[in-house]
């Protein structure tokens, strides 16, 4: 009996597998919103519930995958797959406009679509009233996500599995506790001189860090800033270093993953997303003496792009909406790198400005940063080089690089 119903609701949601317009690829996983449609009619499921999880789903009941599935009503309009950078901000409008104007004709039985450029002619609805309601979906962000289905299932699976497991993860960790910290420090005192290669990158020291918006920056003992406490809609870094180097050639930016981040961030955002808009770099002598210079960047590129229409190659394009961004890689390190037109660095030092600007989508901000400059032309990688220590030798080592050392230096024993 859903099957059959549920396609006079299908229709009036404007499901569809595919994209549509000229592209029109397929949505592999569109099937999802219709097996909720179908589930909640045989489940003869509460109108008011059957609303709500259509509208937010993943806010009322993020745990339940029938909730889930729900949310495909708001991303089943058709979407353009393939857009410029100044298609950007009305395709985002067209998409929303989609979703009020969608809910309004299902289940309120209004066009309120019509006051999206007037005053609505019959029905009381202010061009002001609509834009209010729009608002409600500005958060909504359209994403392919992992669900469990079949949760039982998958706990007896996953129970088999870790029986199987654990003799081999208990070896590995006794492992790493009893022998690999042994190993480490008899390969850190007696390996020659000079052979771990030394990074083309150099870490900036910070002597000022600001946002817009007022977040504040906790320096880590790597060099690594973590963003904390006011997360606004759209917000502007500013950091500023001082260096008496020249010939710098390069500026990478690593967004950093945090287990106190969503999702293990490295973004803000509520699914551990960031976008950022706009990345500047200004340079200035040292002494105060001259103005400001603003350094062209070229060549961007990062480790990850969430697709075209979120490429690293868009913060340097002028526009102030596009941007980079990493869905759905969360919980991951990135980085991207930014070549200088000419190469940087004044006599009697320089004091760089670098500006990040986030005004793409709510909330959608950095949360933990580190800031490098490259000053030789070897080619820059997002690999880390192997770990060097200090001059001071291997005792001064934090516990933060001791266990980045450890990490490197394990994964490079053969019986680990």
């Amino acid at each position: 009996m859903g099957e059959r119903w549920a396609r006079h609701w299908l229709d009036t949601a404007r499901f569809a597998e595919s994209h549509g317009f000229e592209h029109d690829y397929d949505r592999p996983f569109a099937f999802h919103y219709r097996d909720f449609v179908i589930k909640a009619l045989n489940q003869d499921l509460p109108y008011d519930q059957f609303v709500k999880w259509q509208l937010a789903g993943d806010e009322f009941e993020p745990d339940n995958s029938l909730a889930m599935m729900a949310t495909g009503f708001l991303g089943a309009g058709v979407f353009p797959t393939q857009i410029t950078k100044n298609e950007v901000e009305r395709t985002r409008y067209d998409a929303l406009d989609d979703m009020a104007a969608t809910m309004g004709t299902s289940m309120l039985g209004m066009t309120i679509g019509c006051a999206r450029c007037h005053d609505h002619k019959f029905d009381p609805i202010p061009a002001s009233d609509y834009y209010r309601l729009l608002s409600t979906f500005t958060t909504t962000v359209r994403s392919n996500i992992d669900l469990d289905l079949t949760p039982a299932s998958y706990r007896e699976a996953k129970a088999k599995f870790d029986n199987e497991h654990e003799p081999i993860a208990k070896a590995l960790s006794e492992f790493e506790e009893k022998m690999l910290p042994a190993r480490f420090e008899q390969w850190l005192a007696n390996r020659p001189k000079g052979e771990a290669p030394k990074s083309p990158w150099m870490i900036l020291d910070m002597v000022e860090t600001k946002s817009r918006e007022g977040a504040t920056f906790t320096r880590l003992e790597d060099g690594s800033y973590l963003v904390s406490g006011t997360n606004a809609n759209f917000d502007e870094y500013t950091f500023v270093a001082h260096t008496n180097l020249q010939g710098l050639t390069s500026i990478r930016l690593e967004p950093l993953a945090d287990k106190s981040m969503t999702r293990g961030g490295p973004g803000r955002a509520g699914n551990g997303n960031f976008a950022l808009s706009d990345f500047h770099v200004t340079a200035a002598p040292l002494d105060g003496k001259g103005k400001p210079v603003e350094i062209k960047l070229v060549n961007p590129r990062a480790d990850f792009n969430q697709g075209n229409h979120l490429h690293v190659s868009l913060t340097i394009d002028g526009d102030k909406k596009s941007s980079w961004a990493v869905d759905p890689q969360f919980g991951k390190d990135h980085a991207a790198v930014w070549d200088f037109e000419t190469d940087v660095g004044l006599e009697g030092g320089t004091a760089l400005t670098i500006t990040i600007l986030f005004n793409n989508n709510t909330s959608h901000n950095n949360n933990h940063d580190t800031n490098k400059n490259h000053n030789t032309t070897t080619k820059a990688t997002t690999t880390p080089p192997p770990p060097t220590t200090t001059s001071a030798g291997h005792g001064s080592l934090s516990a933060r690089r001791r266990a980045r050392c450890l990490c490197w230096k394990k994964e490079r024993l053969r019986n680990w």
